[in-house]
Order: C-alpha cells, then sequence, then structure tokens
C-alpha cells in the first residue's frame, strides 16, 4: 500500500487518517483495500482545509 501511494508522488505522511484506518481493517479481514488515488487525495487535502 505505502509503495503504491508512493509510486503517485504522494507522502505517505499526508494520506487520510480515515484511509489508514480502513487499509487496516481491511488487512485484518483478509479483504482486498480500496486504491489510494489522487482525487481521493485531492478530497482529504480539501476538507482538511475545510477543518
Amino acid at each position: 500500500a505505502i509503495d503504491t501511494i508512493e509510486a503517485q508522488d504522494i507522502d505517505p505522511t499526508e494520506v487520510s487518517p480515515d484511509y489508514w484506518r480502513h487499509l487496516h481493517h481491511r488487512l485484518e479481514a483478509r479483504q482486498q483495500p480500496d486504491a489510494y488515488t489522487k482525487a481521493r487525495h485531492r478530497a482529504w487535502l480539501r476538507r482538511r482545509a475545510l477543518q
């Protein structure tokens, strides 16, 4: 997951905490996690700016 995020030139420390929770729960359930996309990252950055 981190390699995929870094391959998109996204700093893993800037990834939405919601995504890390999602990833954790999916891995625990042995399910495929949703991808963290640039669009999802942009949405997170905008949401964070409003807080």
